[in-house]
């Protein structure tokens, strides 16, 4: 794992119950995002070209710093 990496489960759960957040929030007001916080991020994406361009940049810095940018954690739960 990169320099972010979380060491305690607790604060791994609550980032991504942050994340789980951030997609109610997304909902609600039906607007694309793309959010990333300590080991867990989260993207919903209506065409938006910066949204998509944000999460590009993202999955190249996930594959420059071991980690795996189609990992879904959002299945785990």
């Amino acid at each position: 794992m990169g320099i972010y990496s979380i060491n305690k489960k607790s604060d791994l759960d609550k980032a991504r119950d942050f994340c789980r957040d951030v997609q109610k929030l997304g909902k609600k007001y039906g607007l694309s995002y793309f959010f990333v916080t300590e080991n867990a991020s989260c993207t919903s994406n209506n065409g938006n070209p910066a949204v998509r361009n944000a999460r590009l940049c993202h999955e190249k810095w996930e594959k420059e710093n071991g980690y795996d940018p189609d990992e879904d954690w959002s299945e785990n739960k």
